[in-house]
């Protein structure tokens, strides 16, 4: 077999292969008998008939497809183990021709891993930004916790009141007079502080009495998950049962014990304030290690070849689209007059994942980075404390995930080389520009039973 390479970017060659006429010849003749095990031949037995017959009865052209299909991986396992290349991708084949009497000639490109710059010494200048003191964190966080154990009481001496009540009610929905499937709910609990009814529904529920029976008229959005209520008014027959309020205890040494394993308001302040103490904590590590990463990129330089950023920009738009399947979302409607703007966003995400990850692979290469089985062991054994379970239950469930052990061992290894980062760099904290609030990714359920809801 002869081989030739031609670079063609810094990170990037061509590949000419040469696979001599009796070599193909010989891939031909196994390609033959394996299509003769599977296909019937008229006066043969199955697998027995000679390979002139079986090339006639099926075709050259299936044949050639068999044998290419088997051999191709080989070949080019051979190429790249002679040839001593890095390969970060499988190679893409360019030209093929398949000829018994010359043999076989194929043109591919294969992306080589390019040659990774980073900082000298690791020694990054890292600007993190300052965590903004929560004000009177303690103060909120205990009155969570008091409203966990809140109670629901009945209110008998006024009106509904928007947005803290939660009220018992009977409602039966018309459109166009005629009763509807799932419009109709008796005794129905409504909290008006946290609910998925329409918001022309709820809002018309302040100030309505126990015992009056009162309609409420509905126009359901355009875009209504049934049609037949979309766009279209709907007058709902309503009547409250009940009023009822939550009601928060103060803090006391007899509620103190409700809320854990305390005996005293100062042993429920002690647990709050380090709790928040140790949370501020994880969240100033979790910045400094996003900052120093942040930096690293920025200061790695690699000459990245077009097709390794390209197979990267697919990989992110099939895992969003398998997340928009997954909540039941269209994907395609989404990138529909966005195709664009996306793909420069994927591009970007895309240059800084592979960014990383060749940055980090090289920092464990110079630094002789590795993780042990007794890593991965304690990994476990954490994992499985923080769950509340043995370690042979997350085992089984890394077993049942495609590359569940091997993403354990990246993050480990990732680990290790963010703690070189941390050690290497030199911090600086600064004024936040903007603290950002981390919207919700989770797609609301729908009210079963009652169709205001949205």
């Amino acid at each position: 077999m002869k081989v030739e390479l031609q670079p063609i970017e810094s990170s990037a060659v061509k590949l000419t292969i040469h696979v001599p006429a009796e070599q193909a010849q010989q891939e031909f003749n196994k390609a033959c008998r394996r299509v003769g095990q599977r296909v019937n031949i008229h006066g043969f037995r199955r697998g027995k008939a000679p390979l002139r017959m079986i090339e006639k009865t099926v075709g050259e052209d299936v044949i050639k497809q068999e044998a290419l299909d088997r051999y191709l991986p080989y070949v080019f396992a051979d190429v790249i183990s002679e040839q001593k290349l890095d390969v970060v991708a499988q190679p893409r084949l360019l030209e093929l021709d398949f000829n018994l009497q010359k043999g076989i000639r194929l043109v591919a490109e294969v992306d080589i891993r390019p040659t990774v710059n980073l900082p000298e010494g690791l020694a990054l200048a890292v600007d993190v930004e300052k965590l903004t003191p929560i004000t009177d964190a303690e103060e909120k966080e205990i009155q969570a916790l008091l409203e966990r154990i809140s109670s629901l009481e009945t209110v008998t001496d006024r009106t509904v009141v928007e947005g803290t009540d939660v009220i018992v009610l009977d409602f039966t929905g018309r459109l166009n007079g005629e009763e509807f499937a799932g419009g109709k709910a008796e005794e129905f609990e409504l909290d008006l502080s946290n609910n998925n009814f329409l918001d022309s529904f709820t809002i018309q529920l302040p100030g309505k009495e126990v015992g009056v029976t009162f309609n409420i008229d509905v126009q359901f959005p355009e875009d209504y998950f049934d049609a037949k209520l979309a766009d279209q008014v709907v007058t709902f027959e309503s009547k409250i049962h009940a009023i009822k309020k939550y009601v928060t205890p103060e803090l006391t040494d007899e509620t103190a014990p409700k809320l854990g394993d305390f005996k005293t308001v100062a042993d429920v302040k002690a647990h709050v304030a380090k709790s928040i103490e140790t949370r501020n904590e994880r969240e100033e590590t979790f910045r400094k290690q996003r900052a120093v990463v942040d930096a690293l990129v920025q200061a790695t330089k690699i000459d990245l070849p077009k097709g390794m950023i390209q197979r990267e920009v697919e990989s992110i738009i099939e895992d969003m689209g398998q997340r928009f399947q997954q909540q039941g979302l269209n994907f395609n409607e989404f990138l529909q007059n966005r195709t664009e703007e996306m793909t420069e966003s994927f591009k970007s995400e895309a240059i800084q994942r592979i960014t990383t990850s060749l940055a980090f692979a090289e920092i464990a290469k110079v630094h002789q980075v590795t993780v042990t089985e007794e890593d991965f062991n304690q990994q476990i054994a954490e994992i499985a404390e923080a769950q509340g379970t043995d370690e042979r239950s997350i085992l089984r469930q890394l077993s049942n995930q495609p590359n569940g052990s091997q993403a354990l061992l990246d993050q480990l290894l990732a680990q290790k080389v963010v703690n070189i980062l941390l050690e290497k760099a030199t911090f600086t904290w600064v004024e936040a520009k903007e603290e950002l609030l981390q919207a919700s990714t989770e797609t609301p359920a729908l009210e079963e039973v009652a169709t205001p809801a949205e």
